[in-house]
């Protein structure tokens, strides 16, 4: 709760939703946030570079957390503009 990110504190990793899906009807309610299911989707398909605009740059610090915590394979981060 002392990290200078905010998002790192306490980070959203899913969310419940109790909804019938287009797709798997209702056989799921629990579905990963972006910035937790972001990192692991790059590191499953091996992206080797992860670019992403300004906004989202305060959301590195969970998705760099996430990539080296899942110990797989490491994109390459850049901003836009740099």
């Amino acid at each position: 709760m002392t990290h200078d990110n905010m998002i790192m504190r306490d980070p959203v990793i899913y969310r419940i939703k109790h909804a019938e899906h287009h797709r798997t009807g209702n056989s799921w309610c629990i579905y990963p946030m972006y910035d937790f299911a972001h990192g692991q989707s790059d590191s499953i398909e091996e992206i080797t570079h992860s670019i992403c605009t300004l906004e989202f740059i305060p959301h590195r610090d969970l998705y760099n957390w996430c990539i080296e915590n899942w110990k797989s394979f490491h994109p390459v981060n850049m901003s836009l503009p740099d």
